[in-house]
């Protein structure tokens, strides 16, 4: 019988059976539903925190580990835990070099998933090795779903091409989250206050409205391999929050913010990354972090040692692409913006014009980490045409993203959980 607060994982075939010659491999849809299966009810107990204080949980193995330092992975230095883990995984699977894209994830995720991770690779090493070789789609289609250069015209605007309200009223557009996001803004850049701009997508305009679904069957599925299931869920109420149609994606003045052009392209090619902290009591003001992303030294589609070590962006105030070109700092009066440079975030009114929402500047904080560590950033050879980021995917060239993802398209698990949506009608 299980012990209590345990849980016992029951793989869908043992490894040695790859050798039959009836064995069937399976696909990337099948692995990533149990996957994901076992890392809902495993992270469970992991997440169970420990009565000898608040910063400490128990492991699986009933040994205490203490939670990372912030202040120390916020510049991508992980904590001596989740190097620990990492090492751990590294020896379980028994391979020397992985994928990129899953080494990022590792660097970003949260540390029960790692140990989630390490218990299934102990029974059967082949799932999450095939796992491993399968997180490509998650910064690829991040990156394909933003902005990979200024956005266009459409998109921008200065003062003096700002209508007035009553323009705004007559047009109907007085409940567009777009012009709410302007208004809230002061038509301005929220950071640095100067103008022009462009009203930027925290969770990427093209997953809301894009019209092929086929280009996210497994994105939210994947998710859950890294973060725990409360997490995953905190997103998805902030994106679908239709309760007539729960897989429908929806837009909001809090998904939106208004960047310079400059600073919008930056943070959609990953250069940059935010990081919120907190509201202040009268939700009126959020401060968020902004931390440069350096290169890391290898390109997207490499093999990597799964415990090499992220480049640090503490102190970092400009960065490079991997072909030496330098991008251009982001200077406010007259200073340099460092990694961990606080911005404040106001709205005039929180109830009409809500601020962007903590919880979708968290994810955004982790995936354009992702992004940037795993070197998709510069692999330009899979990325669309630039396109509006109020108008939607461009259409796939025949080396895209999309292309790509479609090899992997296969339908919903029955498995899968109700309550982890992502997949629209």
């Amino acid at each position: 019988m299980a012990q209590p607060g345990k849980h016992h994982f029951t793989p869908p075939f043992s490894l040695h059976l790859v050798d039959h010659p009836r064995f069937v491999f399976p696909s990337v849809h099948h692995l990533i539903g149990w996957f994901s299966i076992i890392s809902d009810t495993s992270t469970q107990s992991v997440m169970e925190i420990d009565p000898e204080g608040p910063s400490c949980r128990r492991g699986h193995s009933g040994t205490i580990i203490a939670e990372p330092a912030a202040d120390i992975e916020r510049f991508n230095v992980p904590s001596p835990e989740r190097i620990r883990l990492i090492e751990q995984l590294g020896e379980v699977l028994g391979q020397k070099l992985l994928p990129p894209a899953f080494w990022a994830a590792l660097q970003v995720c949260q540390l029960s998933c790692i140990e989630s991770m390490v218990q299934v690779a102990r029974e059967n090493p082949f799932f999450v090795s095939f796992f491993a070789d399968h997180c490509n789609f998650i910064p690829l289609l991040w990156k394909q779903a933003t902005t990979q250069a200024t956005a266009s015209s459409a998109t921008s605007s200065t003062t003096d091409e700002w209508p007035s309200p009553a323009k705004i009223a007559r047009r109907g557009r007085a409940k567009n989250p777009k012009y709410k996001a302007r208004e809230r803004d002061k038509n301005m850049c929220a950071l640095t206050k100067r103008v022009p701009i462009d009203v930027a997508h925290i969770y990427p305009h093209c997953l809301i409205s894009s019209p092929d679904d086929q280009r996210t069957p497994n994105f939210w599925k994947a998710l859950r391999g890294f973060w725990p299931p409360e997490q995953i869920q905190a997103w998805e109420r902030k994106i679908f929050q239709d309760p007539t149609s729960p897989t429908k994606a929806s837009d909001s003045c809090s998904n939106q913010i208004c960047l310079n052009k400059q600073i919008h392209a930056l943070w959609g090619e990953g250069r940059i990354v935010f990081r919120p902290l907190d509201y202040h009591d009268d939700m009126k003001k959020l401060d968020i972090e902004l931390y440069w992303q350096p290169d890391q030294g290898h390109k997207f589609n490499d093999r990597i040692p799964i415990t090499k070590l992220p480049v640090s962006s503490e102190g970092v105030e400009k960065v490079t692409r991997s072909d030496g070109a330098i991008y251009t700092e982001i200077i406010v009066d007259g200073k340099y913006i460092r990694s961990g440079h606080v911005f404040t975030l106001e709205t005039p009114n929180p109830e009409t014009h809500p601020l962007p929402s903590k919880e979708l500047l968290m994810m955004q904080w982790n995936l354009t980490r992702v992004l940037a560590l795993s070197g998709a950033a510069d692999a330009d050879e899979l990325n669309g045409d630039d396109y509006d980021d109020d108008v939607g995917c461009s259409q796939p060239g025949p080396r895209q993203v999309s292309d790509w993802l479609a090899c992997q398209q296969i339908p919903s698990s029955p498995a899968s959980s109700s309550s982890s949506t992502g997949v629209r009608s």
